[in-house]
């Protein structure tokens, strides 16, 4: 991965060599990318383009950089917000405009309405810009859950009418994240957009990123910048990633048994819970403490009412009457605790704590001592 720029404390660089590296993170160039730099705010928009190429000018979203007054970044990024969205639109699905990459001519209308092309779905702009740039055709969306908009009436966004997805394989690639509560949040988002693209006849498959070292997350771009190192070699990206695609079954979904809810447990929320000796743990703030308030117990519950809230928004209503009448009970959260405790991914021995008496932990990694 390129390095990331200082931005902030003395030296922060001018606004467009911030922009330049962050779009170099992923491989890109200002052209692929359209957008406008306004240096006086310290912002780069996106531009948003619909399906035929044209321009949603009420959609643009726009890209926080940290303040400079050429001395050095006047607050820390971090307490900024990344990015900034259109007040009262809702997301929209984002189409890569760097199309001179892929076969000639290109049109997304076409390559939608053609169920024998394999479609892709990333997560973010800078993601499917990279993918294009790579000569994989791929459409963006706003965020694990950016596929439906509720508050805006949208289970799912109208622009995937144009899309003849029926007897299509329909690949979606969201964010890779070591963050407990992330993991959870994406698991669940992409098992939801699963079962939505399923009644609308897809095969469907959720790619899972690998995690790679020195890497909090792992998008679609850090995949492909990693693996051609850095730009050098495109096919050994490209093919990486269509190994990657080969090797990925279609989604299946958890049973809604005893068995199933303890696996769709674990796969939620192995990075955040342990089960060691008789207790369990949970990770919080940088360790594992003794879970004396029961966050195990509340995830666990948290789960099942996550499966009935998703099944209401994708209008499935025999899948909701069966959730709420069979399957929402303080036995199925026992069982689900009590079969994920022998799992590998959740089972650890207290040998695996505190093994080594010159590391301290700290909340953003290990101090190793000589």
């Amino acid at each position: 991965m390129a390095t990331n720029v200082k931005l902030n404390g003395h030296g922060a660089p001018p606004l467009a060599e911030q922009v330049r590296a962050w779009l170099a993170e992923s491989c890109l160039t200002e052209a692929d990318l359209p957008g406008v730099l306004n240096v006086k705010r310290a912002q780069r928009t996106i531009e948003l383009y619909d399906i035929q190429h044209n321009r949603i000018p009420e959609g643009d979203v726009v890209r926080q950089f940290a303040p400079t007054n050429g001395f050095g970044a006047l607050v820390n990024p971090q307490d900024l917000p990344k990015y900034i969205h259109p007040p009262d639109q809702p997301p929209h699905l984002l189409y890569p405009q760097n199309t001179s990459y892929l076969p000639q001519p290109w049109s997304w209308a076409q390559w939608a309405q053609d169920p024998a092309q394999r479609k892709v779905f990333g997560e973010g702009w800078k993601k499917v810009a990279a993918a294009v740039k790579f000569g994989i055709p791929a459409v963006g969306i706003e965020g694990c859950w950016g596929w439906r908009a509720v508050k805006h009436g949208y289970l799912m966004l109208p622009e995937f009418k144009d899309y003849q997805l029926n007897d299509c394989d329909v690949y979606w690639v969201p964010d890779r994240d070591r963050k407990p509560k992330a993991v959870a949040d994406i698991a669940r988002a992409s098992s939801a957009f699963a079962l939505v693209m399923q009644e609308c006849g897809t095969r469907f498959h959720v790619v899972w990123l690998p995690l790679l070292e020195g890497c909090d997350k792992v998008g679609l771009d850090d995949f492909l910048f990693h693996y051609s190192r850095g730009g050098k070699d495109v096919r050994a990206a490209r093919k990486a990633f269509e190994d990657l695609l080969a090797s990925t079954p279609v989604w299946k979904d958890y049973e809604l048994t005893d068995l199933g809810n303890s696996q769709r447990f674990v796969a939620m929320y192995h990075p955040q819970f342990r089960y060691v000796g008789r207790a369990w743990y949970t990770y919080q703030n940088g360790c594992w403490v003794d879970d004396v308030t029961l966050k195990a117990q509340e995830a666990a519950k948290d789960m099942l009412k996550g499966l009935q809230q998703d099944a209401l928004y994708a209008g499935n209503s025999e899948r909701l009457s069966y959730l709420k009448a069979q399957h929402a009970s303080a036995q199925r959260v026992e069982q689900a605790l009590k079969l994920s405790r022998s799992d590998p991914s959740i089972a650890a021995a207290r040998s695996a704590f505190d093994c080594n008496r010159l590391w301290v932990n700290c909340p953003n990694g290990v101090l190793a001592g000589c």
